[in-house]
C-alpha cells in the first residue's frame, strides 16, 4: 500500500491554499492554509483515512455529518469548524486558526510562576464552551493537554470538536487521551456529557497540581485498576 502525499506548501486542498505545516499527531497531519484572495487562514486538519478508527465509507459519512454539525455551533471559547471534504486519500477539516500555544506548553512556561487564578480563570472559559457543544448534543470524548489552546491574547479556546466523538462504525472503544478518560468510556459501558466533565476536571487537577489524579503508567493499568 502505498503512502498518502503529505501536503505541500502551494497545494489547493477545498479551494485553500496550503502555507505550511503547523503539527502531527497519531492520525493526522494539520497545516495552516490560506483563502485564494488572501483575505482570510484557516487550519486544515487532514485525517489518514487508513489509520482514523473505519474504513468503511458509512463510517466516514457519519464523521462527515458529525464535522457539518459542529460546524453549526458558535462559542468564543470553541475553535470555530467552517467545513469539511477529501483530498487524495485525507478527510480534512478546515477550521479557526487560532494564533496562540496548547495549554501543556502554556503550562510548561508557566511552571516556575503558577497562578491557580489565572489557570481556573482558563478552565471557565474551555467549560463554558464545553457546555455549549453539550447543549447541541455534541460529545468531545478525547480531552487532554493538546486540545486546549491558550490564545496570544490570553483566552482558552477548545478544539478537538469535529472528531472526538467516534462516528458510527468505529472499532475502537478508547482512543486518545486516556489519563482523562472516564470510568464509564474505559468499562465500555455508555456515556455521556459527564464523562467529557470528567476529563475536564482531571485537566484542571492537572493543571493545578502538575501530576494526573490517578498516577498510573499506562492504558493496560487503568483498564486494571477499573
Amino acid at each position: 500500500m502505498t503512502e498518502l502525499r503529505v501536503p505541500r506548501p502551494g497545494d489547493r486542498i477545498g479551494g485553500y491554499i496550503v502555507e505550511r505545516e503547523l503539527g502531527r499527531g497519531a492520525v493526522s497531519i494539520v497545516v495552516l492554509a490560506r483563502e485564494p484572495s488572501g483575505d482570510g487562514r484557516v487550519a486544515l486538519r487532514l485525517i489518514n483515512q487508513r489509520t482514523y478508527w473505519t474504513t468503511d465509507e458509512a463510517g466516514w459519512a457519519s464523521l462527515e455529518e458529525r464535522v457539518r454539525a459542529v460546524a453549526t455551533v458558535a462559542h468564543p471559547n470553541l475553535v470555530r469548524v467552517h467545513g469539511c471534504g477529501r483530498w487524495r486519500g485525507w478527510t480534512f477539516v478546515a477550521m479557526e486558526y487560532v494564533a496562540g500555544r496548547s495549554l501543556g506548553d502554556w503550562l510548561v512556561g508557566h511552571e516556575h510562576e503558577p497562578d491557580w487564578r489565572r489557570a481556573t480563570g482558563l478552565f471557565v472559559g474551555v467549560a463554558e464552551g464545553l457546555a455549549a457543544a453539550h447543549d447541541r448534543g455534541l460529545l468531545h470524548c478525547d480531552l487532554d493537554l493538546g486540545v486546549v489552546l491558550v490564545t496570544d491574547d490570553g483566552d482558552a479556546k477548545l478544539r478537538g470538536l469535529d472528531v472526538g466523538e467516534p462516528p458510527a462504525g468505529a472499532s475502537a472503544q478508547l482512543f486518545g487521551a486516556w489519563r482523562t478518560t472516564s470510568p464509564e468510556r474505559i468499562l465500555g459501558q455508555a456515556f455521556d456529557h459527564r464523562s467529557d466533565q470528567f476529563g475536564l476536571c482531571a485537566l484542571l487537577w492537572y493543571a493545578l497540581f502538575g501530576q494526573w489524579p490517578f498516577a498510573a503508567p499506562s492504558v493496560l493499568t487503568v483498564f486494571g485498576a477499573s
